[in-house]
């Protein structure tokens, strides 16, 4: 039996996990391989406070060792199913019960996919955060696909960074002005 369950390793899982881990809950981390995390395919961050240029794996395996040294147990496969009984909850992991006196549940994005072969071009030529991802589009001509409004923020941020945008809108929203280099 676990104080807490942590549903995701990513930043805020692991994060979460070590807070626990602080407070001297028995913790545990259930999620797919750390492969699967959409930071094992970024080749290069640049924003984390005190992880400067560190690749996507490099931060994600880091952050398993951090959790693993403070005795947090990371337990690999897809949760099926989470139950409230009573005061504990029974999370389905493959064939396996775990059961937790609290769950927390860091899930990460899910983004849809617009076109084939997207998957394969995560970190080789799609990036899913402007703020992010700027710098690594300067001066170069891109593509800004949006299904809402803040894409138009985002393309005007990027305006000022890249070469230059064409925008798509996958659903019809206010276009507002995106401006021009």
């Amino acid at each position: 039996m676990y104080d807490v369950v942590i549903v995701g390793n990513g930043p805020a899982g692991i994060s979460c996990a070590l807070t626990a881990r602080r407070r001297n809950l028995k913790t545990a981390i259930l999620s797919n391989s750390i492969k699967s995390n959409l930071l094992w395919k970024t080749d290069q961050i640049d924003n984390y406070p005190g992880m400067p240029m560190v690749s996507g794996v490099e931060m994600l395996e880091t952050f398993e060792k951090q959790a693993l040294d403070m005795s947090v147990e990371i337990k690999t496969g897809l949760v099926r199913q989470i139950i409230k009984n009573e005061d504990i909850f029974m999370l389905l992991q493959g064939d396996d019960i775990i059961e937790s006196k609290a769950v927390v549940l860091c899930l990460g994005i899910a983004k849809p996919k617009y076109f084939d072969g997207e998957s394969e071009l995560i970190g080789n030529g799609i990036s899913y955060c402007a703020t992010c991802d700027a710098m690594f589009y300067k001066g170069k001509n891109i593509a800004v696909i949006s299904e809402n409004e803040d894409g138009v923020e985002e393309a005007n941020f990027l305006n000022n960074v890249v070469g230059s945008i064409d925008y798509f809108s996958i659903k019809k929203h206010d276009l507002k002005e995106i401006g021009n280099n």
